[in-house]
C-alpha cells in the first residue's frame, strides 16, 4: 500500500486545494494556541466545506481543555483529533473522534522515550485507544540528522502494535529516504512546504508529494 501523506498547518482554502491537487491524503488544521499556523474555527470551517470530503481532516491539539476539544471535533466534524502533548489514554478515550497520539522521540538524547523497549511499551499502552501514532521531532530540537537516528530506533521497535505517521524535519530531499527504510503508514510535513509559517508553496508541496510517490511504489490514496 502506498504511503499517504499529511500536510498541516494548512491556514486558508487556497493552500488546503493546493494540497489536494499535489497528493495530499490528510489535512492538518492546528487549534494549539501556540502555534503560528494556528486556524480560527470560521476559517477551519471554510476550509473543510472547500475541501469537501476530498482528504481526512485532523485537527491538532495540544494539552487543551478537553470540553473545547470535544466540541469543536464535533462541530467542525473532524475525522481525527491529533493529541500533539501530554494527553493520556484516559484523555483520549473522551474523545468524540479517532485519535492520533504524537511521541516526540529524542533518538539517541537523554529522552524522554530513552529507548526501544519504551517505546513499545508505550505504542502498546495507547493500542486500544488511539487509531494512530504520530512519531515527531521535539519543538526545539534542530538536529537535521534527526531523522535518520529516529527511523532506526523505530526499526528497532517493529512490529509496533499501531500503524503510525512519521514527521519532523522532513522534506522532498530526505523524504524519499524515510519511506524507503520506514514504509510507514503515512509522512507528515509542514514547515518544509512553507514560504513563511502559515503560508503553503504550491512548487514545495508538489515536490515533496512526488518524492513521496516515487518511493513509496505508486500514487498516494487521495480521493480526489
Amino acid at each position: 500500500m502506498s504511503c499517504k501523506i499529511k500536510i498541516c498547518g494548512i491556514t486558508n482554502l487556497d493552500d488546503a486545494l493546493a494540497a489536494l491537487e499535489a497528493g495530499a491524503d490528510y489535512l492538518g488544521l492546528i487549534f494549539a494556541q501556540s502555534s503560528p499556523r494556528r486556524v480560527e474555527s470560521d476559517m477551519a470551517k471554510e476550509i473543510i466545506a472547500g475541501v469537501s470530503g476530498r482528504a481526512q481532516i485532523v485537527g491538532v491539539f495540544k494539552d487543551q481543555d478537553i470540553e473545547y476539544v470535544s466540541e469543536l471535533a464535533i462541530s467542525l466534524k473532524l475525522d481525527y483529533v491529533q493529541c500533539h502533548g501530554k494527553e493520556t489514554v484516559e484523555y483520549a478515550r473522551r474523545l468524540p473522534a479517532k485519535v492520533i497520539k504524537v511521541l516526540e522521540l529524542e533518538a539517541g538524547a537523554a529522552a524522554s522515550i530513552p529507548s526501544i523497549p519504551a517505546l513499545v511499551s508505550i505504542a502498546q499502552e495507547w493500542t486500544d485507544d488511539a487509531h494512530f501514532l504520530l512519531f515527531d521531532r521535539p519543538k526545539l530540537l534542530s538536529d537535521p540528522d534527526w531523522y535518520r537516528r529516529a527511523v532506526e530506533e523505530i526499526l528497532g521497535a517493529q512490529p509496533l502494535s499501531l500503524p503510525y505517521f512519521f514527521a519532523g524535519g522532513l522534506s522532498a530531499e530526505n523524504v524519499g529516504e524515510v519511506v524507503e527504510a520506514l514504509q510507514p503508514f503515512a509522512v507528515d510535513v509542514a514547515s518544509s512546504v512553507e514560504s513563511s509559517p502559515g503560508k503553503k508553496d504550491i512548487s514545495k508541496m508538489n515536490d515533496f508529494c512526488n518524492a513521496v510517490k516515487r518511493d513509496s511504489g505508486g500514487v498516494s490514496a487521495c480521493a480526489h
